[in-house]
């Protein structure tokens, strides 16, 4: 009895019926994309920041050396430590004086810089310099062009060696800039 009185309630209000089914699909499948879309955003970066073995945490000072790095990893549930110089720097004229984060470091324990283009991040490499792929996409810089950075008052010439992406730069910004714009900063590794 009711069966039959909610197939005529369908066949006589089938518009309103279907519209109805209508929007409620396209309101899930919007629903489970937006979802799906966050899902795998949070599981690709988890996955670049686990094997890049991202750092949990940094201790920031001057004049640390090999005495304050042994006391650092004798703590309890530390497991990886590194030491490495965070200099901003700036990049040539011809590439609008742009700021440049360089990472001077020897090790390759914490944090390793993914490459996208040429070598991998060699820390014993005194020649070579990693530049940050976003940027060089930008200026047209290829693996295999020199590229020089003022840091500190000195003038660092290299070879570029890789192209290179790292967790600690998922969204970065100048401080001249209210938005990302790759034409006005970057980041390299360097030798130590």
């Amino acid at each position: 009895m009711l069966r039959r009185k909610m197939l005529r309630d369908i066949k006589a209000n089938f518009a309103q019926f279907f519209s109805i089914m209508l929007l409620s699909l396209i309101a899930m499948w919007c629903y489970t994309g937006f979802q799906a879309n966050v899902i795998v955003g949070n599981k690709a970066r988890n996955d670049f920041e686990s094997s890049s073995n991202f750092a949990d945490g940094w201790i920031y000072g001057a004049d640390f050396g090999e005495e304050a790095l042994e006391s650092i990893e004798a703590i309890n549930g530390i497991k990886d430590v590194q030491l490495r110089t965070e200099v901003l720097g700036k990049a040539d004229e011809k590439y609008n004086t742009a700021e440049m984060y360089c990472y001077f470091q020897r090790d390759t324990d914490v944090t390793l810089p993914r490459t996208i283009d040429g070598a991998d991040f060699d820390s014993n490499d005194e020649n070579g310099l990693w530049l940050f792929s976003r940027f060089a996409e930008t200026w047209d810089i290829k693996v295999g062009d020199k590229f020089t950075v003022h840091v500190m008052g000195f003038d660092i010439e290299r070879e570029v060696k890789g192209l290179i992406v790292s967790p600690e730069y998922e969204f970065a910004c100048a401080s001249t800039d209210m938005d990302t714009d790759f034409h006005n900063i970057g980041f390299a590794y360097l030798w130590r």
